[in-house]
């Protein structure tokens, strides 16, 4: 941001950097997230963003604080808490962590030239020979780990819609925490403190959706939204979870999310369900 000086804190697990440019595979319209995740830090480095490796303990709203490890304390003209799953740890929102389970295996050239999408999985080929396979949707957990029973999901999910995978090597594992809202959308824009902005709660739509989202907090802050981008940004403002008559569409949103859960399969109609509290 122009005259202005970015500290962005962050720690082991998140890193919480806006303002960046997403690398695209063009050709095929495809992100490339890892290439993304290895590249966003040494651009953001090179255009003067400073990282603090440390614990985000506290925001202090009414003066534009933030405390990291407890102790020290660091102050600017605007404060952006873009911290993933871990939102409610900093700020009374309703963001709550999603984990979700996925593998990726090596396939031989030819071998699917579209993405899948079925009602206990999706596939999805990359230019590079990958395909990756997803997702477990596990409501509350903050553990990390990779567990058999949430491969055995994805597996069995993937092989019933595209047999000739179980002949593939698996490449890679790996497990990730969507911030996720009850009504399934972001948290975006303005808080009730001064110069305090939130960004966050994309479920798991924030790679795809972080140029726009750093488009629209910059905008915010230096006071030159657009009318649609302003319409746009209250359509995810802070206080639609205190709307009285909210309940009913986050009702809706529960019922939906009660039908994700790792040992439940849709398409049979069997297992355990878990509705989003």
């Amino acid at each position: 941001m122009k005259d202005a000086v970015l500290h962005v804190a962050v720690d082991d697990v998140n890193v919480c950097v806006f303002f960046l440019p997403t690398l695209f595979n063009t050709s095929r319209n495809e992100l490339l997230s890892l290439r993304w995740s290895s590249r966003s830090r040494p651009v953001a480095s090179r255009s003067g963003v400073e990282f603090i490796k440390g614990d985000v303990t506290g925001v202090v709203g009414d003066e534009r604080k933030v405390v990291v490890n407890e102790k020290k304390v660091y102050q600017s003209s605007d404060v952006v808490v873009a911290n993933g799953a871990w939102m409610r740890e900093l700020l009374p929102v309703p963001v709550q962590p999603h984990k979700g389970q996925s593998f990726s295996v090596k396939a031989p050239e030819g071998f699917l030239d579209r993405v899948l999408f079925a009602s206990d999985t999706y596939i999805v080929p990359k230019s590079d020979g990958r395909i990756v396979i997803g997702a477990t949707v596990e409501p509350g957990s903050y553990d990390p780990a990779v567990t058999v029973g949430g491969l055995m999901h994805c597996f069995n999910a993937a092989c019933r819609l595209v047999p000739g995978i179980q002949d593939l090597e698996v490449e890679e594992t790996w497990s990730g925490l969507r911030p996720t809202t009850p009504d399934k959308a972001p948290i975006l824009g303005e808080t009730p403190w001064e110069n305090v902005h939130v960004a966050g709660g994309y479920w798991r739509n924030g790679v795809l959706l972080a140029p726009k989202t750093s488009q629209l907090i910059v905008d915010s802050i230096e006071g030159r939204l657009s009318d649609s981008d302003s319409v746009l940004l209250s359509a995810f403002k802070w206080d639609r979870f205190l709307d009285p008559e909210g309940g009913a569409k986050i009702a809706v949103a529960s019922r939906y999310a009660s039908q994700m859960h790792p040992v439940y399969y849709k398409s049979e109609g069997v297992g355990v369900s878990s509705s989003v509290g």
